[in-house]
Parts: structure tokens; C-alpha cells; sequence
């Protein structure tokens, strides 16, 4: 009977489909209490429209990389580099000290919440 095989093929994927989906989008990193420079930090993301280029949690542009976990592979100093700079295609930022250090405590409270990629985990995660 191939019409009940067919049935039960659709049936299956769909179910993974449905299981996958669940995975995906249960990754919920919770509620991040901001502080007033990490505040100012998310402003400047939004006022320079970062998020044109760059992603957060895999949601954003795709010229530049995701920089959800940029504090823990980077640090101030970069950052304030890469802005002044503009490496790449990335334009030239002329922030304020200020603006520069709320955009990294913003980065630093991003980051705290968890991982934004898919990573290779460890054996002993598995258990």
C-alpha cells in the first residue's frame, strides 16, 4: 500500500519538524536587567543601526558577524578599534568614550545571557 507508506513518511517528518521547531525557538536566554550604562548601550546599537549589518541571537544583517557572544572573544579595546577604524566594509565610528563604553557594557550584558551560536559540546554535557 503505498498511499499508508506515504502517510506515514509525511507523518514522521512531521513530527520531526514540529520537535525541531521546539528546540529552536525554547532557547529562551529569560529577561537581562539592564543597567543605566548598559541602557545607553542598546541605544547607540539602535541609533547607529548596528543590527543593519551585524546580528544578535542569529537575528540581524549578515554583512558583518553575529556579536551576541563578542565579550567573550573580544574586549573594549577591539571594539573601540573596530569602531574607529571600520574594518572590512564596516564604515568608521566616531562614538563618544562614553557611547563607546555603554555600547561595550551592552555587548558584556548580550553576552551574560548565553551562547547565540551553535556550538560542539563536550561529553560530559551529554549526561
Amino acid at each position: 500500500m503505498p498511499s499508508a507508506r506515504r502517510a506515514i513518511a509525511l507523518l514522521v517528518l512531521s513530527a520531526c519538524f514540529i520537535g525541531q521547531t521546539a528546540l529552536v525557538y525554547s532557547d529562551d536566554p529569560g529577561p537581562t536587567q539592564l543597567d543605566a550604562t548598559a541602557t545607553r548601550g542598546a541605544e547607540v546599537w539602535h541609533e547607529q543601526n548596528c543590527q543593519a549589518c551585524h546580528q544578535l541571537y542569529g537575528y540581524g544583517g549578515f554583512l558583518g558577524p553575529d556579536l551576541t557572544n563578542f565579550a567573550t572573544r573580544g574586549d573594549e579595546a577591539r571594539l573601540g578599534a573596530w569602531l574607529a577604524a571600520g574594518p572590512g566594509a564596516m564604515p568608521a565610528f566616531e562614538l563618544p568614550p562614553d557611547d563607546q563604553a555603554a555600547l561595550w557594557a551592552w555587548l558584556q550584558a548580550i553576552d551574560s545571557t548565553g551562547v547565540g551560536q551553535a556550538r560542539e559540546m563536550s561529553w560530559w554535557e551529554y549526561r
